[in-house]
């Protein structure tokens, strides 16, 4: 069973750890582009004349849209590395699903879909009936 275990774990592991990299620097990137947002705005509204301050209302990160969206996304991003971590050490199968499944989501990994092919490729090795029953 050993031998079937460190299979899986070596199928498992490029997978899990790319998703694990992507979804840290997206939630760095999110969290610095609200850190920030409110700051650029300020900057444009100072130092650029054609700037519409009223019509880029959405550009504030405090706006009630953008703070949703924000805590959506990390919400799934937080659900990505838990599912990712639990993928490379075979823990549970469930939530490496769902990290999988929350990489195929455009807009909630790195780039807007730059990580759909990852997470095609970890559904399809967590498909595998040796690498299922492998996960404890």
């Amino acid at each position: 069973m050993n031998a079937d275990r460190a299979r899986a774990e070596s199928l498992t592991r490029w997978p899990a750890l790319i998703l694990l990299v992507c979804a840290v620097i997206h939630i760095l990137l999110v969290v610095l582009s609200f850190a920030f947002g409110g700051a650029a705005e300020e900057w444009l509204a100072a130092n650029a004349p054609d700037y519409d301050q009223a019509g880029s209302r959405l550009a504030d990160p405090f706006h009630p849209i953008n703070l949703i969206s924000t805590g959506i996304t990390i919400v799934l991003l937080v659900l990505a590395i838990v599912g990712a971590l639990q993928m490379m050490k075979l823990g549970s199968w469930g939530l490496a699903l769902t990290a999988a499944i929350v990489a195929c989501v455009p807009c909630v990994g790195v780039c807007c879909g730059l990580t759909l092919p990852i997470g095609v490729w970890a559904l399809i090795v967590l498909m595998k009936p040796e690498v299922k029953q492998s996960f404890t």
